[in-house]
């Protein structure tokens, strides 16, 4: 089964870090996951995962993001004194961080 995991280096989860899919082409994964939102009853965010690349985004219908997000891996907050304005802390306490490395199943 390792030659499965070469060849097919781009996967997608759900929400709960189940998977769904594996793909050969980076575009392939990423369009399918968006499509699976959009016109499936899979609640958002799916989660694509890049192999090669060692690297993750969150997708929704029309929406996309890297996961972990840059201020989340900077292990920094939001310095901004707008009192208004989100800060990184905050929205990275709620992030969904299913366990890594994952395998298909």
């Amino acid at each position: 089964m390792p030659a499965a995991r070469v060849s097919r280096p781009y996967h997608v989860y759900d929400h709960e870090g189940e998977h769904l899919g594996s793909f050969t082409a980076w575009e392939t994964a990423h369009e399918w996951a968006h499509l699976q939102v959009a016109l499936s009853a899979l609640p958002a965010p799916l989660e694509v995962e890049d192999r090669r690349r060692h690297s993750r985004r969150r997708v929704w219908a029309d929406y996309c993001a890297p996961f972990p997000a840059p201020a989340e891996t900077a292990g920094t907050a939001n310095t901004i004194d707008d009192d208004d304005a989100p800060r990184a802390t905050a929205t990275a306490a709620f992030a969904f961080a299913p366990p890594h490395p994952r395998h298909p199943s």
